[in-house]
């Protein structure tokens, strides 16, 4: 009887161990990535996930500002490789320039890369990792006792063709499609008919205006009115030539506003001032 059931129960073990012994080690494969496989699979832009889906849901970068986070974007690319370290560039509140490097060691297993983020925070540690399965990025920051203190999610939003050297190109281009994208019906402070503008939110080209560039504030420091700021230029690369209004959304309108600066003794503050345009939607 005994003989019988071994074997019986041998070509299931062996059926069993030759089954999962792979599975194990296409998981550690696959969950495992050289700085190089990293670069290739997850190069372009990253923002918060959060931020990205409030401003989903918002349609509006001021009302999506609090979740901007110090470290507010990453641009991971192939020129930033070198050897066996990557040069994440990044920035502080999407206001200043930032970066840090990652890069492999024999201690680092699985998804994390050892960093240099905030190195000069010696009371805590910070772990870059990524997931394969979900294509995300996460920045987790720990105390001494190794407490969790913040755990960060970024989602691409750009591929790496987009980005540039003075980054911001994420919230650049997100800010635009959320908030003034496609066709709309101008006219004037008087409501007279100026024609039907294209918004083309990668590139930030306006076709059949006067003005050819426009861009959506995502930088809010400093005192600004409580909506969402438009930059209009005459071309994207005449910064001295541009006009900065307020927008106002009302339904299928957009109201821009020209601002006011407000001051006394004690304060600075920016007020709306006239409509300059009515942009009526046409994307339907």
């Amino acid at each position: 009887m005994n003989k019988i059931l071994i074997i019986i129960l041998l070509p299931f073990w062996f059926i069993l161990s030759d089954k999962t012994e792979p599975e194990k080690k296409e998981l550690q494969t696959e969950n495992s990535l050289s700085l190089n496989d990293f670069v290739n699979t997850f190069g372009g832009v990253w923002l918060p996930e959060k931020y990205v889906n409030k401003i989903k849901e918002s349609n509006s970068a001021y009302l999506s500002k609090n979740l901007i986070l110090q470290i507010s974007e990453l641009t991971i690319h192939k020129r930033n490789l070198k050897n066996d370290t990557l040069f994440v560039g990044s920035s502080l509140n999407n206001h200043e320039g930032f970066g840090f490097n990652i890069w492999n060691t024999e201690h680092q297993i699985g998804c994390t890369f050892s960093n240099n983020i905030f190195e000069r925070e010696k009371e805590k540690k910070y772990h870059f990792t990524y997931d394969l399965f979900k294509k995300s990025i996460s920045i987790i920051c720990k105390n001494n006792d190794g407490k969790v203190e913040s755990h960060v999610d970024y989602i691409k939003v750009l591929e790496p063709e987009f980005i540039s050297n003075r980054g911001g190109g994420g919230y650049e281009i997100i800010s635009r499609t959320f908030t003034i994208n496609g066709k709309y019906q101008i006219l004037d402070s008087l409501k007279n008919d100026l024609g039907i503008v294209s918004f083309e939110p990668e590139t930030g080209q306006i076709q059949n205006f006067q003005y050819e560039y426009y861009a959506i504030d995502t930088d809010f420091i400093g005192p600004l009115y409580s909506s969402d700021y438009i930059l209009f230029r005459l071309k994207p690369e005449k910064y001295s030539a541009h006009e900065y209004l307020s927008v106002i959304n009302k339904n299928d309108t957009i109201l821009l506003y020209d601002n006011m600066e407000v001051m006394t003794d004690s304060t600075y503050d920016i007020e709306l001032k006239n409509i300059k345009y009515y942009l009526i939607n046409k994307n339907y």
